[in-house]
């Protein structure tokens, strides 16, 4: 029976065990220690170019972060981005509306 560490209840370990499934790295088939590091330095970059532009957007108050979030807003975006060109809208009057951010964070987590 394996001894009960508390480490299970910590949230870096929550954070840790649910990264790589937002990151790709649960998709990693690599065998080679080469190979497998090159896949971890690239999920974790994505991981910190995600908060990079997560912390562009924001003041510097706390950063509450949810790379699923990230995700939904940036699907969010591309989706709009492709409404706008195929029906040949004006972007700049669509992104200055003031629901237009409301649209960004349809589906996101609130902070």
């Amino acid at each position: 029976m394996p001894q009960y560490t508390g480490l299970e209840h910590h949230p870096a370990f929550h954070r840790s065990r649910t990264l790589p499934q937002f990151t790709g790295l649960a998709d990693c088939q690599a065998r080679s220690p080469e190979a497998i590091d090159t896949h971890v330095n690239a999920s974790l970059m994505a991981l910190n170019l995600a908060k990079v532009a997560l912390q562009e957007g924001q003041a510097t108050e706390s950063l509450s972060f949810s790379f699923a979030s990230f995700k939904r807003r940036a699907l969010n975006e591309h989706l709009l981005d492709l409404f706008i060109e195929q029906f040949e809208l004006e972007p700049t009057l669509i992104k200055s509306h003031v629901n237009y951010q409301k649209l960004l964070d349809y589906g996101t987590m609130a902070a």
